[in-house]
């Protein structure tokens, strides 16, 4: 995903730093972070703590939508 990026100039380690925020929205998104992703705007980052946190709600959420589809 971050291929490309591997020497340390500044612009490539911008470019990294863009790339990851982005994965991040899109991991906020994808979990239902609303409010990580409106702190995100203030503070130009997204705690990847925060995220890991929310993955087992996400997974049992994920289920429960299958189990009811089914």
């Amino acid at each position: 995903m971050l291929s490309g990026y591997e020497d340390n100039s500044w612009p490539k380690v911008v470019g990294a730093r863009e790339k990851l925020l982005n994965m991040k929205k899109s991991f906020a998104k994808d979990l239902g972070i609303r409010d990580l992703m409106s702190n995100e705007g203030k503070t130009k980052e997204i705690d990847s703590k925060e995220l890991i946190k929310h993955i087992p709600s996400y997974k049992e959420n994920c289920q429960k939508k299958i189990r009811g589809s089914k």
